[in-house]
């Protein structure tokens, strides 16, 4: 892009400002240029020049971008028919809050093929009204070789966050990387921080390790990403089954002043994930509480499904009941039949059997089949209907994979019941008891009831695995 000799000549230091990122520089060179004397224009390019440089800044550049665009308009009318002006009035409106159909409307006339910087800030409109899909296919139109280079960077990191917010993680990752590559300095180390982010939704908590080790610390320009790399640290080792460690690392990101809601939820949250897994089920029901206030959406039934859970574990089942119930009246809710799953377990240890085979049968419309059916099997156990406790629990067994908990549980369960039927039943406690003691930790109490199921039915057996004559 060469503007030598040109009106517009004074917008080529500026783009090379950019480059280093010196925005100062680039923002005194566009001031400037806009101020002096000239055709109305050219004023207006550098005013729409500089409105573009705010909107880099997203909601803090949005006050000052309008008042530029305003100004590039009084300069020159026809300005408003420029695909960047129509780009740029309308990822302002998505700032503001209007309507993803009414950004989506003023955005028709915007391509991403003739105009690619018009096209990322279309992008960012998109992406700032919640349309990522739109935002992607925008951002996979603009020809990169004819992005000036401070753009090209953010293309693939507004990439990633289209990824990203679709779910798409794999190839979020694979935008970050690009991002990450091609950026420099105080964005760099964000841009890693985006990419451990997507890695661990990916399950590759040793990849994000990775990328979290490159992040140069003293080049993190805000408080928000000393805590954001602190809270994904945390998330690490939880992960990683290293609670005590994540503790640590979280701590540090709690002592970060200034930090968005956002961030401090995510702190508190996985605070609690670390202490529930070292089962300090107290605090983590305190910690869950602070996330619940600072929380809203899914995420704050996300943050109330975890306090039941501790709950429960601490055996405050009329508390985790009313949490539960208010988790359930979340209908888009991503987890509802494990929500329905846990209450009908509440109600069950509750006593309130028949309330809680009702919700067992919703979650089982939900299709929690192993979970819903070991609550089914438990009810008809209790009411000592062996049969149909049996059927439950075989059904609980064959729905889960071998070795998973809920298998495991359903095993130990099949052979406490066939204890009950006698020497009729020998076989078939031998075989259950057996495929239970296999995955089931020799420090528990379960341990030991099946040694003695296995050592009764073997009796019963007269030592071999078959019933005699």
């Amino acid at each position: 892009m060469a503007f030598w000799r040109s009106p517009l000549s004074e917008l080529e230091p500026a783009l090379k400002a950019l480059a280093r990122g010196e925005y100062e520089v680039a923002f005194a060179l566009l001031e400037s240029a806009a101020q002096r004397p000239r055709r109305g224009e050219v004023q207006a390019i550098y005013r729409l020049h500089l409105a573009a440089l705010y909107a880099l800044y997203g909601q803090d550049g949005l006050e000052n971008g309008a008042l530029e665009l305003r100004a590039a308009a009084r300069a020159d009318p026809t300005v408003v028919q420029q695909s960047l002006y129509q780009a740029l009035y309308w990822e302002f409106a998505a700032y503001r809050g209007d309507p993803v159909a009414e950004v989506k409307r003023g955005l028709k006339g915007v391509s991403a093929l003739e105009d690619s910087v018009a096209g990322y800030h279309a992008a960012c409109a998109l992406l700032a009204v919640g349309a990522p899909k739109s935002a992607a296919r925008m951002l996979e139109k603009v020809d990169a070789a004819t992005l000036p280079t401070h753009l090209d960077w953010r293309r693939w990191s507004r990439l990633g966050q289209a990824h990203q917010k679709l779910g798409a993680f794999d190839r979020a990752v694979m935008a970050y990387r690009s991002a990450v590559a091609q950026s420099a300095g105080v964005e760099r180390e964000a841009e890693r921080l985006n990419l451990a982010s997507c890695q661990l939704e990916l399950g590759d908590a040793e990849g994000a390790l990775a990328t979290l080790a490159e992040v140069d610390d003293r080049l993190l320009s805000e408080n928000e990403d000393c805590a954001i790399k602190r809270y994904l640290l945390g998330r690490v080792h939880v992960d990683q089954g290293n609670p005590n460690l994540a503790l640590e690392h979280l701590r540090a990101g709690h002592l970060v002043e200034g930090v968005s809601d956002m961030t401090a939820f995510s702190l508190a949250y996985v605070t609690g994930q670390a202490l529930t897994a070292l089962s300090r089920y107290d605090e983590a029901v305190e910690v869950f509480g602070r996330a619940i206030e600072l929380s809203d959406g899914e995420n704050r039934t996300v943050a109330l499904h975890e306090q039941a859970f501790a709950l429960i574990e601490t055996e405050r089942f009329e508390e985790a009941r009313d949490i539960l119930e208010e988790v359930l009246s979340d209908p888009g809710y991503a987890h509802r039949a494990d929500g329905f799953v846990d209450l009908a377990d509440v109600l069950f240890k509750l006593g309130e059997f028949e309330q809680a085979e009702k919700v067992a049968m919703r979650a089982l419309d939900l299709e929690a089949v192993a979970a819903a059916c070991l609550c089914l099997g438990n009810i008809a156990f209790e009411y000592f209907r062996l049969e149909e406790a049996a059927a439950w629990y075989e059904k609980a067994a064959s729905a889960g994979p071998k070795g998973s908990p809920d298998w495991v549980a359903a095993q130990q369960m099949l052979a406490d019941v066939f204890a009950q039927f006698g020497p009729s039943a020998a076989e078939r406690l031998l075989r259950h008891a057996e495929a239970a003691i296999e995955h089931t930790d020799p420090s528990s109490d379960w341990h030991l009831t099946l040694t003695r199921y296995i050592e009764m039915a073997r009796a019963r057996l007269g030592g071999g695995s078959r019933l005699l004559n």
